[in-house]
């Protein structure tokens, strides 16, 4: 088993809108898009890193769907 210290850097970046819905416009949608990065990992074990490096560092259009209520106080 392998304990240690390490640092992963990660980004998300997200693209999306807000829609009020029925007249009091306390429930609302948001539909968003994410994209996601991770530009830094360290002090990874190795088999852990030969797995990583199958694939890339992003994940691009990853769809999200939020559903909201306003609570006023």
């Amino acid at each position: 088993m392998y304990f240690g210290n390490g640092f992963k850097l990660y980004n998300s970046y997200h693209l999306g809108y807000h829609v009020s819905l029925f007249k009091n416009k306390r429930i609302f949608l948001e539909p968003q898009i994410h994209i996601n990065h991770w530009p830094i990992n360290t002090n990874v074990p190795d088999s852990f890193r030969r797995e990583e490096d199958k694939w890339a560092n992003y994940f691009l259009l990853e769809p999200n769907l939020y559903l909201g209520i306003k609570f006023q106080i």
